[in-house]
């Protein structure tokens, strides 16, 4: 798994209306602080429609706006910045999967 546990904090809101920010919180550990006011969380987090569908279209939007957002970068060295940052993300990302559950297939539904 990862060498740090998973410590996300729900706050009221982020300066410039940002989804999420690396933070220190108050016993002075790493943690991710998530805006609970950011439109993207209302509709995707605070959603009563939890479905997979919805969990599909979230994660969907979600990959899509970091690509965008790497496609926008400005210059060479922050496109190579944005690609280690892609990188890390990503092993990050398979670490994490090893602990979650296997998908269930087709088979284990009927």
């Amino acid at each position: 798994g990862t060498s740090e546990p998973m410590r996300i904090v729900p706050t009221e809101s982020l300066d410039d209306g940002v989804l999420w920010e690396p933070a220190i919180n108050e016993e002075n550990k790493w943690c991710v602080r998530i805006n609970i006011s950011h439109p993207y969380y209302e509709k995707v987090f605070k959603s009563n429609y939890n479905t997979q569908q919805l969990n599909l279209t979230a994660m969907d939007t979600f990959i899509w706006s970091l690509g965008l957002a790497e496609k926008r970068a400005m210059n060479q060295e922050a496109k190579r910045n944005l690609k280690e940052y892609r990188f890390e993300v990503s092993r990050i990302l398979r670490e994490l999967a090893e602990e979650l559950p296997s998908p269930r297939s087709s088979e284990d539904v009927a």
